[in-house]
């Protein structure tokens, strides 16, 4: 095992949280994807339609997180992928995170089942199509793979603080988007996995650096703020080390570099959150059957009348 020196380690860094929304990125990010989205497909309706499903759906994301404390909550538009909603929490509930996770693709299926169930009555093809795509973009969402919601889900349940799991969970995720996004034509699909395989070097990365720190004896299971300046210095060595850094940087000296706000959240994201595990058995099964519901039962409910709008149209 490898002691610690006497050596004088000055006070961490303080990281400075953005509590606010940042609605000028929210609104750039939301400009592009419109942009490159119109370039590609020229059509205003199903722009507009792909759009606020989107909006609609990582809104109840937004909400979710805000009603649960999370700081700098913000909204991104990724171009040719979607969108999602970042934020950031000390301590993190198991329950509060499968309901933020739910909080996206359950709404949009009850919206497009809503929608679908009008059009009926009135006999309205364009109404039925829209709600379709809510239907398509948030039961797709639903499907168990890492990053959809479906994934996230059950990784929250399951193995949200096994590494091992998660990286195999990942590696099973974007082989299966880019074989069937192949197979099946998606190029989209296919890309979004090969765009995924990135982070698995970057997890791996990750638990290699995690290891090297193990030799001192330092919990990572923990917040920012738990962390001692000693242990702080010390892990910032092994991640500029790793991370190739070592070449601008000294590693040996403990001194605040021009660098030094992105080596802290570089710091604290070797960390891993503690997750209070509150969900008991009979509530994990309860949100597991919420989750199939709402993944099969409007596939099963709106697939009748979609073969009878196809036929129609032919």
């Amino acid at each position: 095992m490898q002691e610690f020196d006497d050596t004088y380690y000055p006070p961490k860094p303080d990281i400075e949280e953005q509590s606010k929304t940042n609605i000028n990125k929210s609104l750039l990010s939301l400009g592009l994807f419109i942009m490159l989205f119109y370039f590609l497909i020229d059509d205003i309706q199903v722009l507009f339609l792909v759009v606020l499903i989107l909006f609609i759906h990582e809104m109840g994301h937004f909400i979710a997180m805000k009603v649960f404390g999370y700081n700098g909550v913000n909204m991104f538009f990724i171009p040719l992928m979607g969108a999602m909603v970042t934020g950031q929490k000390d301590r993190i509930s198991q329950l509060q995170r499968a309901i933020i996770v739910l909080a996206g693709p359950v709404p949009g299926v009850l919206i497009g089942c809503g929608i679908i169930a009008y059009a009926q009555t009135i006999g309205h093809a364009g109404a039925a199509i829209a709600g379709f795509m809510f239907l398509l973009i948030n039961v797709l969402n639903l499907l168990p793979l890492d990053p959809l919601d479906g994934g996230k889900l059950i990784e929250t349940l399951f193995f949200s603080s096994n590494e091992k799991i998660k990286q195999v969970f990942l590696i099973a995720s974007v082989v299966f988007m880019v074989v069937a996004g192949v197979f099946f034509q998606m190029y989209l699909l296919a890309f979004l996995g090969l765009y995924m395989s990135l982070r698995i070097k970057m997890l791996k990365s990750l638990s290699e650096l995690r290891k090297k720190i193990s030799v001192y004896k330092i919990p990572l299971i923990r917040t920012y703020d738990e962390l001692t300046d000693k242990e702080y210095w010390t892990i910032r060595k092994e991640y500029i080390m790793s991370s190739k850094l070592n070449k601008m940087i000294d590693p040996n000296e403990y001194v605040e570099s021009q660098f030094e706000d992105r080596i802290a959240i570089s710091v604290r994201n070797v960390l891993i959150t503690p997750i209070e595990k509150d969900i008991s058995a009979s509530g994990k099964l309860f949100l597991l059957l919420l989750w199939a519901a709402s993944l099969i039962l409007p596939v099963l409910y709106a697939l009748p009348y979609l073969v009878e709008i196809i036929l129609k149209l032919s």
